[in-house]
């Protein structure tokens, strides 16, 4: 070998020794993409007129990249498609609230902020106790709003919230539930000024949490759990909020 390649060589040694003391593996001395899964809830992730992913948790993780240094390519898929997609390994984050069907095989980072989770009456009567909603036809995104079961109501499964407004108006749904702010959102965008004058139940307040692949690389979910720490002592989600006309 020529005196002329040993610098190359001896480089070349340097960065491998450094990528497996930091535990990476010769596997990942290129910086990482991760791959994160939103659910197709307006204003929290959507698809914009373009197909690009956008919405407050789509600036949310944004903001989470820039300060963890890494790269993401996320994606925003149907509501209960999120945890099924952690669990076969073909997304390293998401974002969840708790539930029995969170994704085997994963981690709770941290959490970003709690949720309100109501019943939005569509049929001009309010219902201010859970029991009211007993045998009453209430739409909910597929695995959603576990916590109203218990109360009997008819659940109709959607697939976006705006197909459950198309139903109320045919009398084929009485409210829907799902989060103050995904319900807020839809109202006002179509214009439903009525609704908006009634008085949504309130069925819990939960965490939304992001969970992660658990075998991503051990610093690679410090230098994660670290990020989310930083957001939430810098109140981004509320910033955010702020932003998008939630408050």
């Amino acid at each position: 070998m020529s005196d002329a390649s040993t610098p190359l060589l001896q480089k070349r040694r340097l960065l491998i020794a450094g990528a497996l003391t930091l535990g990476w593996g010769t596997a990942f001395t290129e910086p990482r993409r991760l791959r994160v899964a939103l659910p197709d809830v307006p204003p929290f992730s959507a698809h914009s007129a373009s197909g690009a992913p956008r919405g407050l948790l789509v600036d949310w993780m944004l903001s989470l990249a820039g300060v963890c240094k890494i790269t993401m390519r996320i994606e925003v898929v149907p509501f209960a498609r999120a945890n099924h997609l952690l669990s076969l390994g073909a997304v390293d984050l998401i974002v969840a609230t708790p539930s029995g069907d969170n994704a085997v095989n994963s981690q709770v980072l941290g959490e970003i902020a709690p949720l309100d989770l109501v019943v939005w009456p569509l049929d001009g009567v309010d219902r201010t106790l859970a029991t009211q909603w007993h045998g009453v036809a209430v739409g909910r995104l597929r695995g959603g709003c576990l916590a109203l079961e218990i109360q009997s109501p008819q659940f109709v499964e959607l697939t976006a919230l705006s197909h459950g407004l198309r139903m109320a108006a045919l009398g084929r749904l009485q409210g829907l539930c799902a989060s103050r702010e995904a319900l807020t959102h839809l109202l006002k965008q179509q214009g439903q000024s009525e609704a908006l004058r009634h008085t949504p139940m309130l069925l819990q307040r939960t965490p939304l949490q992001v969970l992660v692949r658990k075998l991503l690389p051990s610093e690679l979910m410090q230098a994660l759990q670290q990020g989310v720490a930083q957001l939430q002592n810098e109140q981004r989600y509320a910033k955010l909020h702020r932003q998008w006309g939630l408050d």
